[in-house]
């Protein structure tokens, strides 16, 4: 489990792994301090390419006025 910033938005990760696959959740709360959840599972023998997608994902995210 880990915790970064982004944009203002602070975020939270889980990540687990199972068989050949690793699972991300991000965590944020929006301006309404409702929890979102954003899930990305991802083939180990895919994780160094999918990873810059799912970072440039999550560094999209802006909250709503």
């Amino acid at each position: 489990m880990g915790s970064f910033s982004k944009s203002g938005i602070k975020f939270t990760q889980l990540k687990s792994e199972k068989e050949t696959f690793i699972n991300y959740k991000i965590f944020f709360a929006n301006k309404e301090n409702k929890i979102i959840q954003f899930d990305c599972t991802i083939r180990k023998d895919n994780l160094e390419t999918e990873l810059d997608f799912l970072k440039a994902s999550i560094g999209s995210i802006q909250l709503l006025q």
